[in-house]
């Protein structure tokens, strides 16, 4: 996304606060504080823009914001529960510190688009709400084989474990899209992405509004400035965008049989009948 000439992409907004506290690298292997782009950012942004985490997932309350913005309540609702409860007002707070982030970091790159990156149903589905004429949502889906593979890796989960972490929040990204009018929301797909990255970032421009690129972009020409992302890719130039199905060789007869029993109905939703 970061290529469009276009599009700053800058990463995963909601850790900004963490980020910047604890002096974490930019992508391009900088501190924020040296960093080119976030230095700027940093010295734009106003002071009493300072909360864009919470720790109210401790507490039902979130999980009360949750249902009530992924089932499309009206804001005047939520709202009106949100003036009498403290935690809920935090997450109001954040989601209007992150509209401000986008627009400085719309002055700072003089682009038209701020793309920022999100696991949280919740945060997405409350800046529809707030901002549908600002809103465009492009949903990038992975093969749920591929996400469970990769989790079993990384937190040691069993096929069963891993596949209902995954349907579980599959299912709730599903949810949260119901009321987004379609054309606001773009669904695009990790492997078409890895296979033919041109024809579908000419769909997100199409999507977008956007004048279509002449041709496929090189990664290694650009110099990202993001948050998040693999710490193992940080400060480094990315070469390409490479497909990852591991899962083809690692996972057993049998536990494709167990994904496909608890989860396979997901990812038929998603587009992946084989």
């Amino acid at each position: 996304m970061g290529t469009h000439p276009s599009i700053q992409y800058m990463g995963e907004l909601r850790n900004y606060q963490s980020y910047s506290l604890d002096e974490g690298l930019c992508f391009c292997g900088s501190p924020m504080s040296q960093c080119v782009f976030w230095s700027q950012i940093s010295a734009l942004l106003p002071v009493e823009v300072s909360s864009f985490q919470t720790k109210s997932e401790k507490f039902l309350i979130h999980q009360l914001i949750k249902y009530l913005s992924l089932l499309n309540f009206a804001v005047k609702l939520i709202e009106t529960i949100g003036r009498k409860n403290r935690l809920i007002n935090m997450e109001y707070e954040i989601i209007r510190n992150i509209i401000a982030l986008y627009d400085i970091g719309a002055t700072v790159s003089k682009k038209a688009f701020i793309c920022d990156s999100s696991h949280r149903n919740t945060q997405a589905k409350l800046l529809y709400l707030y901002y549908p004429h600002r809103f465009k949502m492009i949903h990038l889906v992975r093969d749920g084989r591929g996400v469970v593979n990769s989790i079993m890796r990384r937190k040691g989960f069993d096929i069963r474990e891993a596949s209902l972490v995954w349907r579980r929040h599959s299912r709730f990204t599903f949810i949260s899209q119901c009321g987004i009018p379609s054309h606001k929301i773009m669904r695009i797909r990790y492997e078409d992405l890895c296979r033919d990255t041109g024809r579908v970032l000419a769909e997100v421009s199409r999507f977008l509004g956007l004048e279509i690129p002449q041709r496929t972009p090189k990664l290694v020409e650009y110099e990202f400035h993001f948050i998040g992302g693999s710490d193992t890719l940080r400060g480094k130039r990315v070469l390409e965008i490479t497909l990852d199905e591991r899962w083809r060789s690692d996972l057993s007869a049998q536990e494709l049989r167990v994904f496909d029993r608890i989860a396979g109905g997901m990812n038929r939703i998603f587009g992946y009948h084989k």
